[in-house]
This record gives C-alpha cells, sequence and structure tokens, in this order.
C-alpha cells in the first residue's frame, strides 16, 4: 500500500470519527442528582449502625494515599454498577456521615457534590475529563463501599473502589469483612483492580 493510500486510510477513518462524536451534540450539565440515589438505611437500627461503621472504616482506608495530588474526597455508599461509572446511580452518604471524615488534609463532600465526567469528555487536546467538584472545579476522587451481601449477622463481602475519570480508577471485588466486636477485620481480600 502505497504512502498516499494509508494517509487517505487515516484521514477517512478520522472523519468517521469525528462524525460520530459530533452525533452527540453539544453538551448540557446535567442536574446534580441525575446520578444519585438516596441512602435507604437497613430496617434493623443495630444493622444501619454497622453497615454505616462499615462504610466508615473502610472509606477511611483508601482515602489518604489516593488524596497527595487532589485535595477533595467524594462518597458514595453503594453504586447499581461497578463498572458504569459515567452512566450508574451513585448513593448519597446521610449528611451526618460526612461529618465522620472531618481532616486537615482533604475535604469530604457527599457524591451530589461532585461532577462526573461523559463518556468521551476531554479536558484538553489530549486528557480526559475527571470528576470535579461542582462549585469550585477542583480535581478530585470519588470513592464507594457496595454491600454485596451479609453473610451472617457481623460478616459482609463488598466491593469497593475510587473513581477519579476514564481510566483512573481501581478497588477489589469480593472483599469479606467481619465485625469482632470492636472493630472490622478483613478475612478476604478479594480480587483488585485497576483501570
Amino acid at each position: 500500500m502505497t504512502t498516499s493510500k494509508v494517509l487517505a486510510l487515516l484521514f477517512a477513518i478520522g472523519a468517521m470519527s469525528l462524525s460520530i462524536v459530533s452525533l452527540r451534540g453539544p453538551y448540557s450539565e446535567p442536574p446534580p442528582d441525575q446520578f444519585v440515589v438516596d441512602y435507604v438505611p437497613p430496617q434493623s437500627a443495630d444493622r444501619a449502625a454497622l453497615q454505616l461503621s462499615l462504610f466508615e472504616h473502610v472509606l477511611k482506608k483508601q482515602m489518604p494515599g489516593a488524596t497527595r495530588k487532589r485535595g477533595v474526597c467524594f462518597v458514595a455508599l453503594g453504586i447499581t454498577s461497578d463498572w458504569d461509572a459515567c452512566e450508574t446511580n451513585w448513593t448519597e452518604p446521610p449528611a451526618a456521615f460526612v461529618n465522620r471524615f472531618r481532616n486537615p488534609w482533604y475535604k469530604v463532600k457527599p457524591v451530589s457534590e461532585a461532577r462526573l465526567p461523559r463518556f468521551g469528555e476531554f479536558d484538553g487536546p489530549n486528557r480526559l475529563r475527571g470528576v470535579e467538584d461542582r462549585k469550585t472545579g477542583q480535581h478530585g476522587y470519588l470513592f464507594y463501599v457496595r454491600i454485596i451481601e451479609w453473610m451472617d449477622d457481623k460478616t459482609v463481602r463488598i466491593n469497593f473502589g475510587m473513581y477519579g475519570g476514564p481510566l483512573a480508577g481501581g478497588g477489589s471485588s469480593g472483599v469479606v469483612y467481619h465485625f469482632n466486636g470492636s472493630t472490622w477485620v478483613e478475612l478476604d481480600e478479594g480480587q483488585g483492580w485497576i483501570s
């Protein structure tokens, strides 16, 4: 194949890609609650308290290392899908829950205050757009915990992770925790993943 044919082929592919992107239309900011659902605690008050203590334990373990470069963390207490962060429903934590994370190193906010990137949205010519604070525009990470199943009254299987935008995330699936009466102990580390 000659150089001119290769260039013509590449030009045609590029033109088709641009036409596909333009079909999406102009960007419009989604409403703050478009991808957020309310947290519904378990009916049992004991289970509800235990569940919130699990969320706090797991989230506090994740945040410090990931926030060295970005000073804002968004928190979700569930997610409807572990694989499509742009088009899923994140579970808003109770207002009082976010206060458990007050510290001098980074800000913690509920997921409803995050601006999630749309699929294929760029922040400059060569960088995909990431999670941002809706008010300040500051980059951040969204941390979540999702309960898969309660195995007994004090043992639970979860998925957890962080999402900073396309190709900026990681976490673990199938992690098993047990509450020993005073703290949460990890029994099975599950399967880690990174993107």
